[in-house]
C-alpha cells in the first residue's frame, strides 16, 4: 500500500496533496480499513503457528526444503508486523510517525514481498535441482555454507536493488504543511523499474520455475535412487514410490503456493504502475478499486501457510508436537537437508565406499 507520487522532473515536484490527507474514515473506505485488520492479524497467526510447527516437530527442521519454508514465513511475517500494521496505522488517521519512519515503511514495502518472490522462486529451484540430480543436490546442500548461503540469498538480493532505487531516485517534494502525511517521491523512471524489477521479472521467472518443477514431476522424476537406503525414525524402510510421492506432495503445494502469488499481486501491481494521476470523483473507483486489490495482495501472506498445512508433512506436527519431549531420547539426526523425513536419515555411499548420512 505505498503512498508515493512519481515525477519525471529532476527538480522540486509541486503536486496538489491536500486531498490525499483524508483517513479512510473520510474517504469512505472504512470497511476496508477493517478488512485489512482482520488480514493483518490472520497473517501474522498463521505464520507464527507454521514457524512454531515446522520449528517443533523433529522430521520438519532438521529438513532443509521446511527450513526454507520457514525463510519465506519469517519474511510474510514482518511484511504484515512492518508493513500492514503500519498500513493500518495510516488508514485511521495522520501519519506523526516522521519522515524517516515513512521513508522505511515505504521502501520495506516493496523489498519484503520482494523477497518472499525470491524465496519462493528458490524453493522452486530447489524442486527442480533434487528432481533431476539427487547425488549433486545432497552434495551441494550437505554443506552448512551453502545453507546459509541459500536461505540469505531472498534478504540480500532485495535489499540490494530495492534500497538504492528508493533511496537515490528520490524527488524533492515541497512538504510545506504537509507534515502529517508520508510522502515519498520517484522519479517515473525509478518507479516503473521498481516494479519490474520486483513483481513483473520475478513473476515470469516463477512461472518458467514452476512449469520446468511440473515437467520433471509428469517425468516421474527424481528415476534414479536406487543409491539411497531410506529409513524412517521406526527404522522402517521407505520404498522408492514413497520418496517419490512425498516429493510430489512438496512440489503440489509449491505450484499452488506460485500460483496465489501471481493472482493475488500481480493485480495490484499493474493497475497502481497505470493508474491515472488524479483524485477528482471520476478517479473514486479507481482509488477503491487500489485499496481492495492492495489488501488482496496483502492476503498473500496468510495464505501461503494454509497450504503448507494442507499439502505438506507439516500438518502432522499439529498432533506429533505433544510428542515432542518423547523425540528427545531419539537418536541424534544428521544435519539438515531437503529431504522428506524418511530421507533425513538416508545414507549415500561413495567413490570411497564410505557412508555420508543426509
Amino acid at each position: 500500500m505505498m503512498n508515493y507520487s512519481k515525477s519525471s522532473d529532476l527538480g522540486v515536484a509541486e503536486f496538489d496533496l491536500s486531498a490525499y490527507a483524508n483517513s479512510s474514515h473520510e474517504r469512505g473506505f472504512i470497511n476496508s480499513a477493517k478488512v485489512g485488520i482482520s488480514i493483518c492479524v490472520w497473517n501474522i497467526a498463521v505464520n507464527l503457528l507454521l514457524i512454531f510447527f515446522i520449528l517443533c516437530f523433529r522430521r520438519t527442521r532438521r529438513q532443509f526444503v521446511m527450513i526454507q519454508i520457514t525463510n519465506i514465513a519469517v519474511i510474510d511475517l514482518l511484511t504484515s508486523v512492518l508493513v500492514d500494521t503500519l498500513t493500518i496505522y495510516y488508514e485511521f488517521g495522520q501519519w506523526k510517525l516522521g519522515q524517516t519512519m515513512c521513508e522505511a515503511w515505504l521502501i520495506l514495502d516493496v523489498m519484503l514481498p520482494f523477497a518472499a518472490f525470491l524465496g519462493i522462486m528458490l524453493l522452486n529451484f530447489d524442486r527442480l535441482i533434487f528432481a533431476m540430480r539427487p547425488s549433486f543436490y545432497y552434495t551441494l546442500f550437505n554443506q552448512l555454507p551453502h545453507r546459509c548461503i541459500y536461505l540469505a540469498t531472498p534478504w540480500v538480493l532485495s535489499s540490494i536493488i530495492i534500497v538504492p532505487i528508493w533511496l537515490f531516485c528520490e524527488v524533492p517534494v515541497n512538504t510545506i504543511g504537509l507534515h502529517f502525511m508520508c510522502i515519498y517521491a520517484l522519479t517515473e523512471r525509478a518507479m516503473v523499474a521498481s516494479s519490474v524489477i520486483s513483481l513483473f521479472l520475478p513473476c515470469m521467472a516463477l512461472i518458467v520455475l514452476t512449469v520446468l518443477v511440473l515437467v520433471t514431476v509428469v517425468s516421474q522424476m527424481p528415476t534414479n535412487l536406487n543409491e539411497f537406503s531410506s529409513v524412517t525414525f521406526e527404522e522402517h524402510r521407505l520404498s522408492q514410490r514413497a520418496l517419490r510421492k512425498r516429493h510430489y506432495s512438496i512440489v503440489l503445494a509449491l505450484c499452488i503456493v506460485s500460483f496465489c502469488a501471481l493472482v493475488m499481486q500481480l493485480p495490484f501491481g499493474t493497475i497502481s504502475l497505470l493508474q491515472p494521476q488524479c483524485i477528482e470523483e471520476p478517479c473514486t473507483s479507481i482509488l477503491e478499486l487500489l485499496q481492495n486489490l492492495s489488501w488482496l495482495r496483502s492476503a498473500t501472506p496468510g495464505v501461503r501457510p494454509i497450504i503448507w498445512f494442507l499439502f505438506t508433512e507439516i500438518r502432522f506436527s499439529c498432533c506429533c508436537c505433544v510428542h515432542a519431549e518423547s523425540d528427545s531420547t531419539a537418536p541424534e539426526a544428521v544435519p539438515m537437508t531437503s529431504y522428506t523425513h524418511q530421507e533425513a536419515l538416508t545414507s549415500v555411499s561413495n567413490a570411497n565406499g564410505s557412508t555420508v548420512g543426509t
